[in-house]
This record gives structure tokens, C-alpha cells and sequence, in this order.
């Protein structure tokens, strides 16, 4: 009930906390807003039913921050979560992307990240899986860049474009990285 859900500001998961969204739950974030996990976040949309985080355009916004893990004391697992309009983080140093993951545990499976301005995934110093998912980037970026921890990326859809510079998948100090 209370759908969809509005988010005006910065939305904290504080270290020990869990948020979860469950099937059909649509997020609708203000411009600039960010989604920062401490904790945990778990999305458990459906096929049928995916959750969804995107700008509010009722209010007018077009786009929104980031969804940021934050040393995140919790795994975080995505599924079946549609996530567009995200730009990058409030910290645009630290924050590149429209998920972003350090030191931090990130699982993805049937996620679609596209219509972002931006790169889709980027993480360092954690474990990521992402598997099953489809991701575009109009930009000249990564779709996928894992730095300095260990990753896996498997059956995914990944969409650049003809902009120089643009890699599907980019390991930088990946230990076990694999690919597939």
C-alpha cells in the first residue's frame, strides 16, 4: 500500500539495517537524491512484477543521483530491479556510476539498468555478481568496471554505443575474476 514510494532527499540505510522491496514496489527519486546503503538492501522484484527506482517525473525530475553501498555492513542483493534516469552520486568522485559498491557485497540477477546518464555499475574493494542482467550505456564509460576485490559477470546483455572508450566489462585488480 502507499505506492508508489517518494523520495525527496537522501535516502540512509544505516549500517545494520536491511531494507527490503519486494515485487512491484516502485521508488520514484527527486533530482540528485541518493539511495546510500550502510547496511543492507535487498530488491526481490519478480518476472512478472520487478521492482523499480527512476526520477519522479510527476515533480518534474529527469534524473537522480546513484544508488551508493557504502562499506555496507550487509550482503545486497537485486533482483528483478529496473533502475533508470540515475545519473551518478552526490560525490561525484566517489560515486561514478549509477551503482556504485565499495567494500561492499553486491549480488544482481535480472536487473536492467539502462536509460541512465551514465555508467551503469561500477565497484571497488568488494565481491559483485551480476548475472542474467541487461545494461546500456549512451556515454563514453564502462558498463561494468570492478576494481581491486573479486567478481563474476555471467549471462548478461551488455549495450555500448560508438562512443571511444566504451567497454563492456572492465577488471582492474580483480582477484577470481571471472567472466562468462
Amino acid at each position: 500500500t502507499g505506492q508508489p514510494y517518494y523520495v525527496d532527499d537522501d535516502l540512509i540505510v544505516d549500517s545494520g539495517v536491511i531494507l527490503s522491496i519486494s515485487n512491484g514496489v516502485t521508488i520514484l527519486m527527486q533530482d540528485n537524491a541518493d539511495i546510500v546503503v550502510y547496511g543492507g538492501l535487498e530488491v526481490q522484484g519478480s518476472a512478472g512484477s520487478p521492482a523499480v527506482i527512476q526520477a519522479n517525473q510527476f515533480t518534474g525530475s529527469e534524473r537522480w543521483g546513484a544508488l551508493c553501498f557504502e562499506n555496507a555492513s550487509e550482503k545486497n542483493v537485486l533482483k528483478y530491479l529496473v533502475l533508470k534516469d540515475a545519473t551518478h552520486g552526490n560525490d561525484k568522485d566517489r560515486y561514478l556510476a549509477a551503482i556504485n559498491a565499495y567494500h561492499s557485497d553486491l549480488e544482481m540477477d535480472e536487473c536492467i539498468v539502462n536509460q541512465v546518464y551514465g555508467q551503469p555499475v561500477y565497484a571497488e574493494y568488494g565481491h559483485v555478481e551480476i548475472r542474467n542482467s541487461t545494461m546500456q550505456t549512451h556515454v563514453s564509460s564502462d558498463i561494468i568496471n570492478l576494481k581491486y576485490g573479486s567478481g563474476l559477470v555471467e549471462n548478461c546483455d551488455l549495450r555500448g554505443n560508438k562512443e571511444p572508450g566504451t567497454d563492456g566489462i572492465d577488471y582492474d585488480g580483480i582477484t577470481n575474476g571471472i567472466i562468462r
